[in-house]
Protein backbone atom coordinates (compact mmCIF):
# COMPACT_ATOMS: atom_id res chain seq x y z
CA UNK A 1 0.00 0.00 0.00
CA UNK A 2 0.78 3.64 -0.47
CA UNK A 3 2.49 5.18 3.34
CA UNK A 4 0.27 8.65 3.47
CA UNK A 5 1.41 8.83 7.19
CA UNK A 6 4.60 9.40 9.27
CA UNK A 7 4.72 10.56 12.73
CA UNK A 8 6.47 9.50 15.70
CA UNK A 9 4.34 9.19 19.22
CA UNK A 10 5.63 9.25 22.73
CA UNK A 11 4.38 6.31 24.91
CA UNK A 12 5.39 4.89 28.08
CA UNK A 13 8.02 2.79 26.31
CA UNK A 14 9.93 5.76 24.88
CA UNK A 15 9.37 7.15 21.02
CA UNK A 16 7.94 4.67 18.28
CA UNK A 17 7.74 5.94 14.66
CA UNK A 18 4.11 4.93 13.44
CA UNK A 19 2.40 4.90 9.88
CA UNK A 20 -1.20 4.92 8.11
CA UNK A 21 -1.58 2.97 4.93
CA UNK A 22 -4.03 2.75 2.32
CA UNK A 23 -4.23 -0.41 0.98
CA UNK A 24 -4.64 -0.33 -3.36
CA UNK A 25 -8.56 -1.79 -2.43
CA UNK A 26 -9.22 1.82 -0.26
CA UNK A 27 -8.89 0.66 3.06
CA UNK A 28 -6.31 2.08 5.44
CA UNK A 29 -4.69 0.82 8.89
CA UNK A 30 -2.73 2.35 11.37
CA UNK A 31 0.60 0.57 13.05
CA UNK A 32 3.88 0.66 13.69
CA UNK A 33 6.46 1.14 10.88
CA UNK A 34 7.86 -2.28 10.48
CA UNK A 35 11.71 -2.23 11.26
CA UNK A 36 14.32 -1.41 8.98
CA UNK A 37 11.78 0.33 6.04
CA UNK A 38 12.50 3.75 6.52
CA UNK A 39 9.28 4.34 4.81
CA UNK A 40 8.54 7.67 4.23
CA UNK A 41 5.48 9.27 2.91
CA UNK A 42 4.34 8.21 -0.50
CA UNK A 43 6.51 5.43 -0.69
CA UNK A 44 4.37 1.68 -1.57
CA UNK A 45 5.25 -0.70 0.84
CA UNK A 46 4.63 -4.61 1.08
CA UNK A 47 4.21 -6.75 4.72
CA UNK A 48 2.70 -9.28 6.28
CA UNK A 49 0.66 -8.54 9.78
CA UNK A 50 -2.36 -9.25 11.99
CA UNK A 51 -5.14 -6.73 11.63
CA UNK A 52 -7.73 -5.90 13.91
CA UNK A 53 -10.90 -3.70 12.28
CA UNK A 54 -12.14 -0.62 13.39
CA UNK A 55 -15.29 -1.15 15.43
CA UNK A 56 -16.48 2.32 14.17
CA UNK A 57 -15.11 2.41 10.20
CA UNK A 58 -15.36 -0.54 8.10
CA UNK A 59 -12.54 0.66 5.94
CA UNK A 60 -9.81 1.15 8.56
CA UNK A 61 -7.97 -1.10 11.25
CA UNK A 62 -4.99 -1.20 13.36
CA UNK A 63 -2.41 -3.51 12.49
CA UNK A 64 0.63 -4.96 14.45
CA UNK A 65 3.94 -7.25 14.35
CA UNK A 66 4.52 -6.08 10.85
CA UNK A 67 7.17 -9.41 9.20
CA UNK A 68 8.45 -9.37 5.92
CA UNK A 69 8.14 -5.89 5.43
CA UNK A 70 10.07 -4.46 1.82
CA UNK A 71 9.58 -1.03 0.52
CA UNK A 72 8.80 -1.59 -2.81
CA UNK A 73 8.56 1.83 -4.51
CA UNK A 74 9.99 5.28 -3.27
CA UNK A 75 7.84 8.00 -3.89
CA UNK A 76 10.09 11.19 -5.55
CA UNK A 77 10.65 13.17 -2.51
CA UNK A 78 9.92 16.45 -4.60
CA UNK A 79 6.05 14.89 -5.78
CA UNK A 80 5.78 14.59 -1.97
CA UNK A 81 6.58 17.62 -1.14
CA UNK A 82 4.46 19.12 -3.99
CA UNK A 83 1.64 17.22 -2.53
CA UNK A 84 2.04 18.33 1.33
CA UNK A 85 1.83 22.00 0.19
CA UNK A 86 -1.36 21.39 -1.61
Amino acid sequence: GEVLTVKVVESDFGPTTKMLVKHATGYKVWGTRPSGTHAERGDRIRFDATVKHSDTDPKFGYYSRPAKAEVIERATRDAAAQTEAA
